[in-house]
């Protein structure tokens, strides 16, 4: 049974999905969701569950065609319960949209759920962009995992990732390790006890990228997030 919302507040919805999953041939690899250990299969099986969802299709091969497009933010609040909020970057400046990237985040890394979404195409943004030289893709949603300020160029970045888990953009991005000190979760710490932890992921990699805050700006329609 995978959990879904049909709105903010809603009691949560069973949704019911078996461990068949879409996979190619031959080689039997997911054709969608999955991990980089292949052993995980969770990705694939809620995704399924989640097709099923937005299809409303109760058989156990529902059509993975039907879900493209759509909402990101509502989207985190079927998966959330939560509610949403959403953000415009044109006029805003660069460190306002850092600052409240940071306000949601506990440490470097963000505790709301946070996607951002490009332009439909580089013409329909307000300043002149190129999506192909910054390696970023129109028309589509990134997750914002975080924030990332480098004190030896004295820049702010906003960390984000592509959900392909590949493709990172190479225009104003940062590199190197990618620090956070956070607090131990509450469920956790009757095993590991009260105090903070730290996390460090490599960038780029993965489809995880450090992007300047100011080419964020000019490259992305909005963004938002859910609390």
């Amino acid at each position: 049974m995978v959990q879904f919302y049909s709105g903010t507040g809603a009691a949560p919805t069973d949704v019911e999905v078996t461990e068949l999953l879409p996979l190619t041939e031959p080689g039997n690899g997911y054709i969608y969701a999955r991990c980089v250990d292949s052993s995980e299969i969770w990705p694939a099986v809620y995704e399924k569950a989640w097709v099923k969802w937005v299809t409303q299709d109760t058989s156990d091969q529902p059509d993975y065609a039907k879900i493209g497009g759509g909402d990101p933010i509502a989207d985190l609040v079927t998966l959330t319960g939560l509610s949403p909020n959403y953000a415009a970057t044109g006029g805003v400046a660069p460190q306002a949209i850092w600052n409240n990237v940071r306000s949601h985040c506990d440490g470097s890394w963000t505790f709301d759920p946070m996607a951002a979404w490009t332009y439909t195409s580089a013409a329909a943004a307000p300043t002149p962009i190129n999506y192909s030289t910054a390696n970023l893709v129109a028309w589509h949603v990134y997750a914002i995992l975080g924030w990332l300020y480098d004190s030896k160029c004295q820049e702010e970045y906003i960390v984000l990732r592509n959900p392909w888990g590949n493709t990172e953009a190479v225009l104003n991005v940062d590199t190197g390790p990618w620090f956070s000190v956070e607090q131990i979760p509450g469920f956790l710490q009757e095993k590991f006890g009260e105090g903070d932890f730290m996390r460090s992921f490599s960038l780029p990699g993965y489809g995880v990228f450090a992007l300047r805050a100011d080419t964020f700006q000019q490259y992305f329609a909005g963004y938002g997030w859910v609390s």
